[in-house]
């Protein structure tokens, strides 16, 4: 396991992406401790402010955990999961965690899309053919020109989930999906979508993407799981912000 020196303005973003790698990769496990705070930021390369915003990223996506008394973080145990979507832990992070207001649409729909899309991407990952990979790496290429021309990318972000849950091969499946975003389609459309949360969804799918062209179930669902969580913190202020917006969908 090694970390690499940052480079780019958003520092610590970077910080959080390479951590978050290391996560998914089963390099840095549930449990194990992270380095000190000083020792993170010399290994970065980057001062103690843009290590300790990163810390505070990755906590609130519930990725690490403060150890008590300590000052220590470790690799929260909740990142063990398996692919069984009645894992405990995993209902009570993802399902429990950022979900601040509840009885409306949207965090409706994202508990539904934590319940079963981790367990598509796994799926995906073993039955994808070179054509379903092709179909997730145009809409991955159109995402990216649409953010390029600094245009709304609602539509191939959804195609993309979609294209995964067709690489499962479940016609059963796929209608709930389709029926699931078209409540999402409804939705977005109602939000204001920020060029940099396009910018963090497209990281996100290139990250699952990678997954399944590597036939790798378990960083899949992981990399699935993570997505989501950052969609929900990502959407949490517009919530709560405008509870009123959401009546009648």
């Amino acid at each position: 396991m090694s970390f690499k020196a940052i480079k780019k303005v958003r520092l610590y973003e970077e910080i959080v992406n390479q951590i978050k790698d290391l996560i998914i990769k089963d390099q840095l496990k549930p449990r194990q401790p992270l380095p000190p705070e000083r020792e993170l930021a010399e290994k970065f390369g980057v001062s103690l402010v843009s290590v300790r915003q990163a810390l505070v990223v990755l906590e609130t996506i519930g990725l690490i955990k403060r150890k008590r008394g300590r000052g220590i973080y470790i690799v929260s145990e909740e990142v063990d999961f398996i692919s069984d979507v009645n894992d405990e832990a995993f209902e009570t992070l993802f399902l429990e965690g950022a979900l601040v207001s509840r009885n409306n649409p949207i965090t409706e729909v994202l508990e539904v899309r934590c319940l079963i899309e981790p367990p598509i991407a796994k799926c995906a990952a073993e039955r994808a053919t070179e054509e379903n990979i092709a179909d997730m790496e145009k809409y991955l290429l159109q995402q990216e020109k649409k953010i390029e021309a600094k245009e709304p990318t609602i539509q191939e972000d959804l195609c993309f989930h979609k294209a995964i849950a067709a690489a499962v091969n479940n016609s059963v499946l796929l209608k709930i999906i389709e029926d699931i975003y078209e409540t999402i389609w409804e939705i977005k459309e109602k939000l204001l979508i920020t060029e940099q949360a396009c910018i963090n969804s497209l990281k996100g799918h290139n990250t699952i993407l990678e997954a399944i062209k590597n036939k790798d179930g378990r960083s899949a669902y992981r990399a699935m799981l993570i997505h989501l969580k950052e969609v929900e913190v990502s959407l949490m202020p517009f919530i709560n912000k405008n509870k009123n917006m959401y009546k009648g969908l």
